[in-house]
């Protein structure tokens, strides 16, 4: 069974890791490393001094009779090395053997030489060893004398012998410098290992800064800006087949929407005509003749059918526009002054007879200009005013605020009505989505205004949004930026390079 992960780290992450731990594998080698060699070369040098020391006693051994050995003896080596053999603590040991298997000195502190000397004759030899609890290091070495020419005894023997020294001395110092030394050592790699860390971050996190650049310039494509193209002049390599194929993708998906839009528009054009035709004809109809009731009452119903056809048609060439009609800028006053207009329309309509509006503005009112057109600004406003006046019910609460910030500003309707379920949001802004699919054409519209409000916000670098109003109804706040100064030619440059994505939008709504 495949395990869910809880944990899931970026790519800037993992790369940190992957380095991290490749770092950390390498100096912990170069720590063992580091440690093996000054092993080796401490222990060389400690078999040095016991070989140099082991020569130095052997070459102390003076032969004086060769009838027997009573006459041999050791000389000196009390005055020349007796401090390292009187040490209370782990004084040195020594043993020397003539001719291999005879013991002819030892020193004071050693009650027996270990069995394994005798093992190692005519050979160098090293070894550990534990003497009384105390660790131990020895050499055996082992070499010929030839007595000496000038001895008083006429017949002595000149015929080189053997000589064997068994030599000791504690290791303890040596093991503490290891020991200080491995610490030492692994202190400086874990040292190490965390500056590792976080210049692993800070390399990842530049090296991964194309990446971030090519997310942000396709951050900038939009829903109506689709002719927008990533960059690939100065891409990394290992980039560019990402990048191409993203401008690949996105000229297929224009040429596709275009293609919709013009058949759209085609056909809301196309249908434009006869429904005119269609009205202009009830409308004579109605004026010329005297009809019996019954049939001005089919009359009147089949009018209000091809108005509201009229509209639909109007509203599907608004949605198939292209979005590069001329942007324009209006001053607060003005975008406050549209919004005022559509809200008296909306409280003439029959349908707001019941509902009770209230008007918030903000009293400061800023001396900028909002990217939006009149008839945006008026189109947006009635229909979300309309919107809250239908869905409402009978005797609905309206209330309307306009408020600002550095930059921008933001009108905003509330009503108390039964409100919209989370599900039932989720299409709000579709097209032809409809709350209540009970609810008949002409009470309930065809589910356009919404995605006209979002359509015609977002050409302008604004936005839509719903929310729950507390404690009941539901509240649509529409986003429109400022343009900030410069001449009417630079405004309207500027509206055009509105780039806000819809996600830092949703950061800026309250």
């Amino acid at each position: 069974m495949k395990l869910i992960p809880f944990f899931r780290p970026g790519l800037s992450a993992r790369l940190a890791l992957i380095v991290f731990a490749v770092q950390a594998v390498l100096l912990a080698g170069l720590a063992i490393v580091i440690h093996s060699v000054t092993r080796r070369a401490l222990y060389d040098s400690f078999d040095q001094v016991l070989q140099s020391n082991a020569e130095s006693i052997a070459s102390l051994v003076d032969f004086e009779d060769d009838e027997d050995d009573e006459g041999t003896e050791l000389e000196l080596v009390e005055e020349i090395m007796g401090p390292r053999f009187s040490r209370r603590s782990e004084p040195d040991l020594f043993a020397v053997y003539i001719d291999h298997d005879t013991l002819l000195e030892k020193s004071e502190g050693i009650r027996q030489p270990p069995p394994q000397v005798l093992e190692h004759r005519g050979k160098t030899h090293f070894a550990d060893q534990e003497y009384e609890g105390h660790p131990y290091r020895f050499v055996v070495f082992s070499t010929f004398r030839i007595p000496d020419e000038d001895s008083s005894h006429q017949n002595a023997s000149l015929h080189p012998r053997a000589v064997m020294v068994y030599y000791a001395s504690s290791t303890t110092n040596l093991r503490n410098q290891l020991s200080v030394l491995g610490l030492s050592t692994a202190a400086l790699c874990l040292l190490c290992v965390v500056l590792s860390g976080f210049l692993a971050k800070l390399v990842s996190f530049l090296g991964l800064g194309p990446l971030r650049r090519l997310a942000g310039d396709i951050a900038l494509i939009r829903q109506d800006r689709l002719e927008h193209r990533i960059k690939t002049s100065g891409l990394q390599p290992e980039l560019l087949p990402i990048a191409s194929s993203l401008n690949m993708l996105l000229e297929r998906i224009e040429n596709a929407l275009e293609t919709e839009r013009r058949f759209s528009a085609d056909a809301a054009h196309e249908l434009r005509t006869p429904v005119a035709t269609l009205k202009s004809g009830l409308q004579a109809a109605l004026l010329r003749t005297t009809p019996s009731n019954e049939a001005r009452s089919v009359y009147e119903a089949l009018l209000v059918d091809v108005e509201r056809l009229e509209g639909l048609c109007d509203s599907l060439l608004l949605l198939t526009g292209n979005g590069r009609e001329s942007a324009s800028t209006l001053t607060v006053e003005e975008w406050i002054g549209e919004i005022e207009a559509a809200l008296a329309a909306v409280k003439t309509g029959s349908e707001a007879e019941s509902a009770t509006f209230e008007f918030d503005l903000d009293q400061q009112v800023p001396n900028k200009s909002i990217a939006c057109n009149q008839q945006t600004s008026y189109r947006i406003a009635a229909n979300l005013l309309g919107n809250a006046v239908q869905h409402g019910g009978r005797g609905v609460a309206i209330r309307i605020f306009v408020v600002f910030d550095e930059l921008h500003a933001r009108f905003i309707v509330e009503d108390d009505g039964p409100g919209i379920s989370g599900e039932q949001a989720k299409g709000l802004f579709k097209r032809f989505f409809r709350v209540d699919k009970s609810r008949s054409r002409s009470e309930g519209g065809y589910g356009l205004g919404l995605s006209i409000c979002l359509t015609l916000a977002r050409k302008f670098g604004g936005n839509v949004r719903h929310e729950p109003n507390s404690p009941r109804g539901s509240r649509f706040i529409w986003l429109a930026s400022f343009v900030q100064g410069g001449t009417p030619e630079e405004q309207h440059a500027a509206v055009k390079a509105v780039p806000h994505s819809q996600e830092q939008l949703k950061l800026s709504m309250p």
